[in-house]
């Protein structure tokens, strides 16, 4: 009965009814969970979050896709893991979402789908918020290529100082153009 409920009040939006189910101990599927955080009214669905203690791991990708910070944080509390598959996600989105996810353990060193780690792909966007969240993370990786193209572009010469710091095969050509370049 409580089933039949939660349904009819997830095809209705009643936000009252769906709270009344999750406090009388149904457990929603990830399908349910996924239509809950992306399409009902925040309030609802920041409701029915608190409301739960886990949540699966695609729910995450329906946070992202919301944009909505509180909202995020509260699914990402009561996620276990960050899955690798969502860094494709979050290189499009604001960088504050990315910060979070690194903070709960997500590698920032994971391959996106065009071959490139998630600084290269900041960089050629020139993303910025990105790459400073990405180069104040100490597990970063910096490539020589990296280096070399944040000395030579003016918006992100203000990087380099810290992906010379994180890059571990610099040569002295690298640091010939910095001062070239007049990069500290």
């Amino acid at each position: 009965i409580i089933e039949m409920r939660f349904k009819k009040a997830i095809r209705i939006n009643d936000s009252n009814m769906i709270l009344r189910c999750l406090d009388s101990g149904y457990k929603p599927s990830t399908l349910q969970w996924i239509h809950i955080i992306g399409k009902m009214h925040v309030a609802t669905a920041l409701n029915c979050v608190k409301n739960s203690r886990t949540l699966e791991s695609p729910c995450i990708s329906s946070a992202i896709r919301r944009q909505h910070r509180a909202l995020f944080k509260e699914v990402l509390e009561r996620v276990d893991s960050v899955p690798k598959t969502q860094m494709e996600s979050l290189m499009s989105v604001p960088a504050y979402y990315l910060g979070i996810c690194l903070d709960k353990g997500l590698d920032p060193n994971i391959r996106l789908k065009n071959k490139r780690l998630p600084l290269e792909h900041a960089c050629s966007h020139s993303r910025i918020a990105h790459i400073e969240i990405l180069l104040k993370d100490e597990r970063t990786t910096v490539s020589q290529n990296v280096c070399r193209f944040m000395i030579r572009q003016p918006k992100q010469q203000k990087f380099a100082d810290r992906a010379i710091d994180l890059c571990d095969n610099i040569v002295p050509n690298m640091i010939l153009e910095a001062v070239v370049d007049n990069v500290t």
